[in-house]
């Protein structure tokens, strides 16, 4: 039997049978999946590249106290993950691993030591600019208030000038600043402006202070400006008086008696906190002679003399010095010097280039002007000063006629020390204003 195949041709407009058409369907999809690898794998995909460490902000130079630690810092872009490696003389550091650098506390040994960073990533490493860390005088330990207050809290007159005063004639009033430091008294012949109350003369002082930064502050300090009336020659006792408006924690950091009014303006200055050690006043009636000697005898106690002012009557030195729970051991030199007031800054410069702090100044034409300059032993590092003569005419004063301030960034303020007003042959009333750090 003869079987017959037929041949079929497709003509225009026809259907192709089902079997054929999905032959079709499934040779297609060989060819496409062949044509997109071969071997059914995913497509794939390019990673983004990493972008080494840039330094945006350097390490800036600087200086620092003595006893107090220096920041550095450094700022950087880059892929993620950063890692930061500090060197201090081209030497890693153990714990410099972060955006800052906190020094141990500075000794003299550390000046002109050198910092800078290494930042790295997966894409490289990039190194810092060299920093050079100089080292200033020692700072007061936080909570001394014996001394160079300023330096021991952050001022809003750092971030814009928030000066202000208030004048009070004294009737035993008080002015009370709480969250500011004071500018010392006015001392000398014609610190305080003359009056009267009811049928007794009287005296007043300006009393000058300026805020504490409340955002940063490290103590929540207190200033007192009390005035009250001392009259030796009936038998008052400057001790008994001092000792009558002695407040807690506090310290008198300047005082000035004037016996034409009978009366004696103080600035204290003190801490509400109840955890922080206490100051013991002691009152010292000293022969101008003996100035050294005692001066000398209190720093080998530990014992620094924060106020002084001169009594006429007596022709001998009234000084207050504290000792301070806070640090009973750290034993401090001495040099005084009594001078005139047209040769007193110059005397205070010669204390502060022989790295003295000024912890007191007081005194009138009369007896002279003490000048009470006190060091750590050992400590003859400059301090930075500046010094200014004017006259009462405003815009003469706040303007430096001399100095010796660092060269580099320094984050501690210039503490003001002393402000004479005194009478001279060309000038009826000149201002000597003293600051230091």
């Amino acid at each position: 039997m003869r079987h017959r195949f037929h041949r079929h041709s497709l003509q225009p407009g026809s259907i192709l049978p089902a079997s054929i058409l999905l032959y079709s369907i499934l040779a297609s999809a060989v060819l496409l999946v062949t044509g997109c690898g071969g071997s059914g794998s995913p497509a794939k995909t390019t990673a983004p590249l990493s972008i080494a460490p840039t330094i945006t902000t350097q390490p800036a130079s600087q200086t620092m106290l003595l006893g107090r630690s220096a920041t550095f810092t450094v700022a950087a872009t880059g892929t993620a993950p950063l890692f930061y490696q500090w060197y201090r003389n081209g030497v890693a550091v153990s714990n410099g691993n972060a955006t800052t650098f906190l020094t141990p506390v500075v000794t003299a040994a550390d000046n002109n030591t050198t910092y800078s960073v290494t930042v790295t990533n997966s894409a490289g490493s990039v190194q810092s600019a060299v920093a050079t860390l100089q080292t200033g005088p020692r700072a007061p330990m936080l909570g001394d208030l014996r001394y160079l207050q300023w330096e021991q809290v952050p001022l809003l007159s750092e971030i814009g000038n928030q000066y202000g005063g208030v004048g009070t004639e004294i009737d035993g009033d008080t002015v009370t600043g709480t969250g500011s430091l004071p500018d010392p008294l006015s001392i000398g012949s014609f610190a305080p402006y003359g009056g009267s109350s009811g049928n007794f003369p009287s005296c007043y002082w300006d009393a000058e202070n300026t805020g504490i930064d409340p955002e940063v502050q490290i103590l929540p300090l207190m200033d007192i400006f009390t005035f009250g009336t001392v009259i030796p020659a009936l038998g008052e006792s400057y001790a008994q008086y001092l000792q009558s408006v002695a407040i807690p924690n506090g310290v008198i950091i300047s005082m000035d008696y004037h016996p034409s009014c009978q009366q004696i303006g103080i600035l204290q200055l003190s801490t509400p906190l109840s955890t922080e050690p206490n100051f013991d006043q002691r009152m010292e009636l000293v022969d101008p002679a003996n100035l050294q000697a005692q001066v000398a005898a209190d720093g080998a106690a530990s014992r620094i003399v924060s106020a002084a002012t001169y009594d006429k009557i007596s022709g001998k030195f009234v000084l207050l010095s504290y000792g301070w729970q806070g640090d009973t051991s750290t034993a401090y030199e001495a040099k005084t010097l009594i001078a005139q007031a047209a040769n007193v800054l110059a005397d205070a410069e010669e204390l502060a280039n022989e790295g003295y702090f000024i912890s007191a100044c007081g005194g009138d034409d009369t007896g002279g002007y003490a000048l009470i300059g006190m060091r750590v032993m050992g400590d003859s590092m400059p301090r930075p000063w500046y010094a200014n003569t004017g006259t009462t005419n405003p815009g003469d004063l706040n303007h430096p006629t001399s100095g010796n301030l660092p060269t580099l960034a320094d984050p501690a303020p210039i503490t003001p020390v002393f402000f004479i007003e005194e009478a001279t042959t060309n000038q009826p009333e000149t201002i000597y204003n003293f600051s230091e750090q």
